[in-house]
């Protein structure tokens, strides 16, 4: 039996979307895609605001290390997609696990992340149905990015998202 914050959607194949119980209010404003919204061909702006991590390299073998230092990484912590007639397509905080060896910190608070956002008990959506939500959005499409070249990034689980635009 499911959390009752819990429901089902028909979007991204009946992946479950969260709506968290009062009195938390999440500040993410489209936290499942507007499919409706997007148009063969049209481009998309995005934003990312980022966790940072690293991994312990005495458990995880793809640990990046530069020289003596264990090199911080990227992954979602908000991102929002917006259409050209600036609609709003997504704007989501991603939750990734707890995991063993792996530190995480966030940006200074100006960027807009908090640990609180990050919770699926407080709206925020698996970090792995948000980046397979981002494939399926630029898939085919020109994607500009808010932050230039500092928007680009792998993602968690290895690919490169921006792969998938044109």
């Amino acid at each position: 039996m499911q959390p009752s914050h819990i429901a089902h959607t028909d979007l991204a194949a009946d992946v479950p979307v969260c709506h968290p119980p009062l009195p938390y209010r999440p500040r993410a404003h489209e936290p499942v895609p507007r499919w409706d919204l997007l148009r063969a061909g049209e481009r998309v702006s995005m934003d990312i605001e980022f966790q940072l991590y690293k991994k312990d390299p005495a458990i995880w073998a793809d640990a990046k290390i530069k020289g003596t230092k264990i090199k911080r990484q990227h992954r979602i912590g908000h991102v929002t997609v917006v259409n050209e007639q600036r609609e709003v397509v997504l704007d989501v905080f991603a939750a990734c696990p707890v995991e063993e060896g792996v530190e995480v910190s966030l940006p200074p608070p100006e960027f807009g992340v908090d640990w609180e956002d990050l919770k699926v008990e407080n709206g925020a959506v698996p970090g792995e149905i948000v980046e397979t939500w981002l494939q399926q959005i630029f898939t085919n499409r020109t994607v500009i990015l808010h932050g230039g070249s500092g928007d680009v990034y792998h993602r968690y689980t290895g690919s490169v998202l921006l792969a998938y635009a044109v």
